[in-house]
Parts: structure tokens; C-alpha cells; sequence
């Protein structure tokens, strides 16, 4: 889904990291529900085996999602967020949409990039 992009990013000198989640792309499929804190946390895991200490870290639909429980988790770690076509809560197999929304304004901020060249 993301081959196009991190193509460019990387063609331009930026690091390009795109996880296979767990239960998604070629990743194994496990049982039951997994929550979002579960993805941000193996977000976390991946960029500490990567020595990656912070990073822009994007996200598309439920990505999105993810990225904001990795921002809430993890705000230090995060130089910027990219939200695409997302909703601030999560799915709710009852309700639709969970109801803890993400707080207004918290992902106002936004820093430059740097390039890794």
C-alpha cells in the first residue's frame, strides 16, 4: 500500500520504515481482537530493535489510529504525525466508534524533517 511513497521518501535520502503488522501483509494471523495500544507497542518494539530513538511516524485509517495510541503512549518519540483518512476513536464492535476520543489539539505541532544523507 505504501511501496509508491516510501519509494519516494527513500529516492530523496529519508529512511523509510513500513512495519507488516501482526495479523496484516505477510505477518501471522492471530487470534481475537487486537488492540490498538497492542500495534503502537509493537511500533515501539520495531523502531527500539532498529535503534530508531524518534521518527515521523504516518499512518492511514486504522494506521492512523495506531499512530495516535503511539503518540499517546510514546509522545517523545514521535517528530511529527501524518494522519491520513482516519477518525480520532476506535472502532467499538457495539457502539461503531469507542468513547474515549482523542483529545482536541494534541497533534498540533509539527517539526522539520531530517534527511539521513
Amino acid at each position: 500500500m505504501w511501496a509508491p511513497q516510501a519509494a519516494r521518501f527513500a529516492a530523496e535520502g529519508y529512511r523509510v520504515i513500513t512495519a507488516d503488522l501482526r495479523g496484516y501483509g505477510e505477518s501471522q494471523v492471530v487470534p481475537g481482537i487486537t488492540p490498538l495500544e497492542t500495534f503502537a507497542r509493537d511500533t515501539a518494539a520495531l523502531l527500539d530493535h532498529l535503534q530508531v530513538p524518534r521518527a515521523v511516524i504516518g499512518g492511514l485509517s486504522m494506521g492512523g489510529q495506531i499512530v495516535m495510541e503511539f503518540y499517546r503512549l510514546f509522545p517523545e518519540r514521535a517528530l511529527a504525525l501524518v494522519l491520513a483518512d482516519t477518525f480520532p476513536r476506535a472502532e467499538d464492535a457495539g457502539a461503531g466508534r469507542s468513547a474515549t476520543p482523542w483529545p482536541t489539539g494534541c497533534c498540533a505541532r509539527a517539526w522539520p524533517a531530517t534527511r539521513t544523507r
